[in-house]
C-alpha cells in the first residue's frame, strides 16, 4: 500500500535522473567523473530511501504560516554567499598555504 504518492513519484524521477547522470559522467575522464559519481551515488541512495519511506509512512501536510522576514533574509543570504564565495575561498586558501 502506497502511503505517500508524491514521495514515490519523486523517488522514481530522481532514480531516472541518477541513471542519466551516471551515463553522462561515464563519458568524462576518470578524474573528471569522480565528483559526479559520488554525488549521483548519494542521490541514488537517498532516492531509494525516499521510495521505501513513501511505502511505509503517511505524511500529512499542514499549512504553516511563512514569515515575511525569512524569505528576503534567505534570498539575501544566498546572493551574499554566491558573491563572496570566490573572495572568501581565495582568502582561506592563501591562509592555509602560508602556514
Amino acid at each position: 500500500m502506497i502511503k505517500d504518492k508524491v514521495s514515490l513519484v519523486s523517488g522514481i524521477i530522481l532514480i531516472l535522473f541518477s541513471i542519466l547522470i551516471y551515463y553522462e559522467a561515464s563519458q568524462l575522464s576518470p578524474f573528471g567523473s569522480v565528483f559526479p559519481f559520488a554525488i549521483t551515488t548519494a542521490l541514488l541512495i537517498l532516492s531509494i530511501i525516499l521510495i521505501f519511506r513513501s511505502l511505509k509512512f503517511e505524511i500529512k501536510v499542514v499549512n504553516q504560516n511563512i514569515s515575511l522576514v525569512k524569505i528576503p533574509l534567505l534570498i539575501t543570504t544566498f546572493f551574499a554567499w554566491i558573491y563572496f564565495i570566490e573572495r572568501t575561498g581565495f582568502i582561506l586558501t592563501i591562509q592555509f598555504l602560508l602556514y
